[in-house]
């Protein structure tokens, strides 16, 4: 088995799912030809309209200022201590529901929120929120900390790759065990608005359950303001071999091609964790 090493510039997690090291496998299949299936929102900012208190599992409901969304969203358990009243106008940033991979996972999934896996916000079993998930974020003023970093973890899935040309006899598929994002959000006044470490779109190709990374191309685009924060890669294939680089988001953007043809691919059974970090402002 090949020691860890480092590949080119990282996109949000997705550049974990193509770093194609496996080992074990001789290659057999040399060329990434998976596609990135991807649904990311503008995560919006808005502030709470009643107090409401958020129980150690399960979430609450919220009403917000956000007519965009519903004027609703699911502040997740975790996001605070259990049992924390937070009062009206407490300041949110709001992921609109539907984000996600397309691809197969377990009914009654949820996403996991700073260690707590009964958050409150669904997973749908094609991959995507059910509800729009509201987070608590403080803005640096009256002594509070500027920004509020958040974990969040999508349950285990096997995510489609199949290109939009491919037919029922080409389905491709990378099995992922632990999604895990992880990143502050900040809130900025005067106009209020956020800046979110999570991506708004992901464009690419990447490479299936067994293949290589070679020939995979994919770019991570993210919302105004995050420009020179890191961006940290961590892959581990849960069998001692592991990948991770650094580095930083410019032009709103993170993107990586040419990556070199690797000794080993993708184990056929896909790989247990991809984290992928977004760093402070600077």
């Amino acid at each position: 088995m090949k020691p860890a090493h480092t590949f080119l510039p990282t996109s949000l997690f997705l550049t974990a799912l193509l770093t194609g090291c496996g080992g074990g496998a001789s290659v057999t299949q040399p060329t990434s030809s998976g596609r990135v299936h991807f649904t990311g929102s503008t995560t919006v900012s808005t502030t709470s309209t009643s107090p409401v208190t958020v129980p150690a599992s399960g979430g609450s409901v919220v009403s917000t200022g956000d007519a965009g969304t519903g004027g609703t969203a699911v502040i997740p358990s975790g996001a605070v201590s259990g049992n924390t009243t937070l009062p009206l106008g407490t300041q949110l940033a709001i992921i609109p529901m539907g984000s996600g991979f397309a691809g197969s996972f377990s009914p009654g999934s949820a996403l996991r929120v700073n260690g707590v896996s009964d958050s409150g916000v669904g997973v749908s079993d094609s991959g995507f929120t059910t509800v729009n998930t509201a987070l608590p974020v403080t803005d640096g003023t009256n002594g509070t900390p500027d920004g509020t970093s958040y974990t969040l973890v999508y349950p285990n899935g096997t995510i489609n790759t199949t290109p939009k040309s491919g037919t029922a006899l080409h389905k491709f598929s990378l099995t992922i065990q632990n999604i895990v994002f992880t990143g502050k959000f900040y809130i900025r006044t005067n106009p209020l608005r956020v800046i979110s470490p999570t991506a708004i779109n992901i464009t690419g190709r990447l490479p299936n359950n067994g293949q290589n990374a070679a020939g995979s191309v994919v770019t991570a685009f993210f919302g105004p303001g995050n420009n020179g924060r890191s961006a940290t890669l961590t892959v581990d294939y849960g069998n001692g071999f592991s990948l991770y680089q650094t580095k930083t988001i410019t032009n709103n953007l993170a993107g990586f091609n040419n990556l070199q043809q690797d000794s080993s691919n993708v184990p056929g059974t896909g790989v247990q964790t991809v984290s992928f970090a977004i760093g402070d402002l600077p």
